[in-house]
């Protein structure tokens, strides 16, 4: 059904257990560096002043791994950034929750 209508489901690989009470910038960054590679797609929940105290610094430090970015090169770019061109997390909400095309 949901094909049919335009859209892809796409799985996670890489849960950050950020929703967890416990978690901190620290923690959200060791599980994702333990587990980064090439094509992983990481979980991690909006909403919350700990994924902003995260996101840039964790993106930084992939995109300097300079993993292959699914067009044949190392860039040192990561292939997608959610929310598109912008790393904070408020943009979600108007950036990020239309469909195809969107």
């Amino acid at each position: 059904m949901a094909a049919q209508i335009g859209y892809r489901s796409v799985y996670w690989t890489i849960d950050t257990l950020n929703w967890q009470t416990t978690a901190t910038p620290d923690s959200i960054t060791k599980t994702v560096m333990a587990h980064i590679g090439n094509g992983v797609i990481i979980l991690m929940y909006a909403g919350s002043q700990v994924e902003s105290d995260t996101l840039d610094e964790l993106m930084t430090k992939i995109e300097q791994m300079n993993l292959p970015n699914g067009h044949g090169d190392t860039g040192g770019r990561l292939s997608l950034q959610w929310p598109p061109h912008d790393r904070s997390m408020s943009s979600c909400a108007t950036s990020c929750a239309g469909g195809p095309g969107a």
